[in-house]
């Protein structure tokens, strides 16, 4: 299995994270139609999102690198969303 990361990918997915995550980072939490339990809890995700991030898209160009080019997301998380 091919592991090898190619630089003009892995450079536009640190592209395609940083925008989402600019993006992101901009959101008012206080002013989204929320409880107060889930507006610490969105606060608390969007202030964690560069390592989150960091490790998605480590996992992204190793998939990349092993010629997964057309394939299914699963979101394996829970909670709210």
């Amino acid at each position: 299995m091919n592991t090898t990361i190619d630089p003009r990918r892995s450079a536009e997915v640190d592209a395609a994270v940083k925008r989402l995550s600019d993006k992101l980072s901009t959101v008012d939490v206080q002013s989204l139609p929320l409880s107060d339990y889930n507006r610490r809890y969105v606060g608390q995700l969007v202030s964690s999102l560069p390592g989150h991030f960091q490790c998605y898209a480590h996992l992204l160009k190793l998939a990349l690198a092993a010629g997964v080019d057309q394939s299914y997301v699963v979101d394996y998380g829970a909670g709210w969303g």
